[in-house]
């Protein structure tokens, strides 16, 4: 609500299974959690969740910060161990992505296959289009932790299963393309 305030709200359930026993090691992009793991199964149910709509800021007259909200909402699904769909848009970083998704089995067959410089990153097919979310900030931010070797980018271990409340909404920053309604 604090991020969208858009309803109703399309839920629907998601069994993602670990194939990782038949791969060695990974089970693709989308991996269960050891603890997220029904006991006696070999998947995890997750809830799909989609926001369709005009926020309502944008309903009500005032600015709406995409950049700001759905980073908000990125980093706490990230948080909790959960994915963000790739046909919607996304403003993440690629580190932040390679943090939502396991891209190891990926990585391993383009490699193997000679397909590193032949086929785009994920990340180039599904970022934002150019002039709907500056990043540069950000990215900037992920070279100079990198360039430290801090661990800044690294993926949570925390084992989170059930959904948390969102944030509080922060103050609203500038933004270079802000909706108004």
């Amino acid at each position: 609500d604090d991020w969208f305030g858009a309803y109703p709200l399309l839920v629907f359930p998601v069994r993602i299974f670990d194939h990782s026993s038949e791969t060695g090691g990974s089970s693709g992009l989308l991996t269960p959690r050891a603890a997220e793991i029904e006991q006696g199964e070999a998947s995890g149910l997750w809830v799909d969740l989609g926001a369709y709509g005009v926020p309502r800021a944008v309903r009500e007259g005032a600015v709406w910060d995409a950049k700001e909200n759905i980073r908000a909402m990125e980093h706490w699904t990230r948080e909790v161990g959960g994915w963000q769909a790739l046909y919607t848009d996304i403003f993440c970083t690629p580190t932040e992505l390679r943090q939502m998704f396991d891209f190891s089995l990926l990585d391993k067959a383009r490699k193997r296959h000679d397909g590193v410089d032949a086929f785009p990153e994920v990340y180039d097919k599904v970022k934002s289009e150019a002039g709907i979310s500056d990043l540069s900030a950000e990215l900037a931010a992920e070279r100079a932790a990198a360039k430290k070797g801090t661990a800044a980018g690294r993926r949570s271990q925390s084992a989170a299963t059930s959904v948390k409340s969102p944030p509080r909404r922060r103050s609203r920053s500038r933004s270079p393309r802000p909706i108004r309604g």
